[in-house]
């Protein structure tokens, strides 16, 4: 049944894309309107009442309509609705969160709970030593996967070859992929970039 014009549901089917919803069947039966919800109960838009086991996707775990919930959020919101963490900023109820999941949190072996790390210097500087190591591993993965399809290469063009130039093609091959494991930075991009330029040079002469 197609929902009457200007209603809610008219209205969603115009403007509204659900997730995990077959559209097709969507723009024929329109969605079920949640008007309102009392503890485990909600109501949609005709009256109907349902039992909201899933507790609004695990959203509203203490209920709906939770006395004790709207007058914290009421009260938080006239006396400081938000504010950073940043700069060394900070404020009640974040430092009372986050003591509380500190307390709850599992203790390790050194009786400390798992969520403790010793201080950094600043959050800036971890955030660009992850982006260092990350593009690190990046770039090992990709010298290793041109290393793998130069070897491919090697394989197809070696039985054309005479095995003079067979072993030198071997041997700028190795040696490429003998950097990627090179502990030193600066001597890794030497090894790389001369066995860059001799694999082509050999392919060129062979």
């Amino acid at each position: 049944m197609t929902p009457p014009r200007n209603s809610n549901a008219a209205r969603d089917i115009a403007n509204v894309l659900h997730p995990y919803t077959d559209a097709k069947a969507h723009q024929e039966v329109g969605p079920v309107v949640i008007s309102r919800g009392k503890g485990v109960r909600v109501w949609d838009d005709q009256g109907k009442e349902y039992i909201e086991a899933l507790a609004g996707l695990w959203c509203a775990s203490l209920g709906f309509d939770n006395e004790r919930l709207v007058k914290a959020a009421a009260d938080q919101m006239h006396k400081l609705p938000f504010y950073h963490s940043f700069t060394a900023k900070s404020h009640e109820p974040m430092i009372d969160l986050a003591e509380m999941l500190v307390e709850r949190s599992p203790v390790s072996t050194d009786g400390k709970p798992m969520s403790w790390a010793p201080p950094r210097r600043s959050a800036c500087r971890s955030a660009s030593v992850a982006w260092r190591r990350a593009r690190d591993a990046a770039s090992r993965t990709a010298s290793r996967r041109r290393a793998a399809a130069d070897s491919a290469k090697l394989r197809c063009i070696c039985a054309t070859m005479s095995s003079a130039s067979c072993a030198a093609l071997r041997s700028a091959a190795a040696s490429r992929s003998a950097c990627v494991a090179a502990s030193s930075s600066s001597s890794k991009e030497n090894s790389l970039l001369r066995a860059n330029m001799a694999i082509p040079r050999l392919f060129r002469t062979a």
